[in-house]
């Protein structure tokens, strides 16, 4: 079994929500899962990986509340820090010759659509000590060759710097336009933080043909 793009960013939207993030947020999540699988990135995994930690850490992540608060022990949300960066209140210099530092950020990948959407000419991105995209401009992000082996790493200090040396990479385009199958135990994850969300069935509803489970005849019985 596979899975539209459209299809996952739905899954992804009520999973988050369903492991207490706002909609707000969850929208976000979603579209940054449905830019990451879209280009043959693992999001689906990193997600997966993060809900499960997020639904019980979730009270020890600082809050992103205008400042990045330097060594701290927790890491940040990379939604909150990506929605931040999103909308200028993490803003993106054109001044090439400065860095930025984004903070402990907790699965590191998810931040990546929202850094993407952001670059400026002659900036890269970093988690931990490792390059995985820079941009030449707007429109032309590339990737390292060997970033696969950083993605999932679960939290890393995370940075904006000028590129020291521009070389060839490859192009992060739009490459799949499905979920392979590979991914069904991560599905079964998030369709179970998904099921938080739904209004729990009850008599009325199941013989009205809504709730799981629901069956007339034996609610008739």
């Amino acid at each position: 079994m596979s899975w539209s793009l459209g299809e996952t960013g739905a899954i992804a939207l009520k999973a988050t929500r369903g492991a207490g993030m706002t909609w707000g947020l969850a929208e976000e999540a979603s579209e940054a899962i449905v830019w990451l699988q879209g280009r043959g990135l693992p999001g689906v995994a990193a997600l997966c990986l993060y809900l499960n930690w997020y639904s019980c850490q979730r009270l020890l992540m600082p809050e992103w509340t205008g400042t990045l608060l330097e060594n701290t022990a927790n890491p940040y949300c990379p939604f909150s820090i990506g929605t931040a960066i999103s909308d200028g209140a993490i803003e993106i210099p054109d001044d090439c010759n400065t860095e930025i530092s984004l903070g402990l950020i907790r699965q590191p990948l998810l931040l990546l659509p929202f850094v993407s959407n952001c670059m400026q000419e002659g900036y890269d991105f970093h988690i931990g000590e490792v390059s995985v995209l820079f941009a030449l401009g707007k429109e032309n992000l590339a990737s390292h060759s060997y970033m696969s082996n950083t993605l999932l790493v679960d939290q890393a200090e995370c940075f904006i710097r000028p590129i020291s040396e521009v070389q060839n990479k490859p192009q992060t385009e739009i490459s799949s336009l499905r979920l392979p199958d590979c991914y069904g135990g991560c599905i079964e994850v998030l369709n179970t933080f998904a099921s938080r969300i739904y209004a729990p069935s009850t008599e009325l509803s199941r013989f009205r043909g809504a709730g799981e489970n629901s069956n007339v005849g034996d609610q008739l019985k």
